[in-house]
């Protein structure tokens, strides 16, 4: 039976640089004027009730406009997932108060994610007892690890029964823990990305 699904997405702002040149009469120096993108991933982990691997994914989700937008799109992935999983009363939890707080308040959601809360809160009703609850960043180390491995990447992944070698250890830390002590990230992998998740 599958206890809880862990929830959590990740963006990585990329600066790109566009050279506007002055006309040389006025100024010799070029004005650089940057140009903020963040492109994002989610990581989602399902476990079982003693803390073990069921299924996992890792995907990247292109252009995220805020960090919100980025959250709810890991937790539209976390639903979906624990539908394809046939779990009834799934725990999602996840690191952001302001999506968790937006899938349980009653009402239409009209903030510029609402679109996406409203298709979570409909998939949310297949489950009969769900539940939508805060966890710490720091009790979500494994979905930050995937997370992490889908900004470096372009493919989706998703595993099912067997996790894959990049959060083998961090499971085994959170299963032996049982939450007590977490386990430093990995560093980061070798890309353009700088996100903050590495510091």
């Amino acid at each position: 039976m599958i206890k809880n699904i862990e929830l959590v997405a990740t963006s990585c702002p990329r600066s790109e640089l566009y050279h506007h040149h002055n006309p040389p009469s006025l100024d010799l120096r070029p004005t650089l004027t940057p140009n903020f993108k963040s492109r994002g991933a989610v990581g989602v982990v399902a476990r079982d009730a003693d803390g073990g691997f069921v299924a996992a994914v890792a995907k990247s989700v292109g252009e995220v406009l805020s960090a919100e937008h980025a959250e709810i799109l890991a937790t539209h992935e976390g639903v979906v997932l624990a539908l394809s999983l046939g779990t009834t009363s799934p725990i999602f939890e996840g690191d952001s108060v302001v999506v968790v707080a937006a899938v349980k308040r009653a009402g239409h959601d009209y903030s510029n994610i609402g679109n996406i809360v409203e298709d979570v809160k409909h998939l949310q009703q297949q489950f009969p007892s769900s539940l939508f609850q805060f966890t710490p960043r720091e009790a979500n180390g494994v979905a930050h690890r995937l997370a992490r491995f889908g900004l470096h990447n372009v493919d989706n992944f998703i595993w099912f029964e067997v996790p894959p070698d990049l959060i083998q250890d961090a499971l085994l830390c959170d299963v032996l823990s049982r939450g007590q002590t977490h386990c430093p990230p990995p560093p980061p992998p070798p890309g353009r990305c700088n996100s903050s998740l590495y510091q």
